[in-house]
């Protein structure tokens, strides 16, 4: 006759499958988390990318007044030496006595 414990052999078989169970559960678990973490860090990347974007058209506006302003610099740069050239002139033309035009 046999003296195995049927119900100690089940007992054992079910402890196995239950100890299997709470290892997937673990790693459902695990998997869980480290979806949320990939969810957080992708909005944290779109966050970044369009925090990028406002500081590029930003740019891009800074650049155009830039130019503009470059352009009205250069105007004023030409129109104060043409004073300046024009004030020169008339200085040289009384401290001389230069006749700039008179052919006599």
């Amino acid at each position: 006759m046999s003296t195995k414990d049927p119900g100690g052999e089940y007992n054992g078989r079910l402890d196995r499958i239950e100890d299997k169970i709470d290892r997937l559960s673990d790693a459902m678990i695990d998997l869980a988390r480290a979806e949320e973490k990939l969810i957080s860090v992708e909005k944290f990347n779109q966050d970044v990318l369009k925090k990028l974007t406002e500081i590029d058209d930003r740019v891009d506006i800074i650049e155009k007044q830039s130019e503009s302003n470059a352009n009205t610099v250069k105007k004023v740069n030409y129109i104060t030496m043409a004073v300046v050239l024009a004030v020169i002139t008339a200085v040289v033309k009384v401290v001389f006595a230069i006749d700039l035009g008179n052919g006599s």
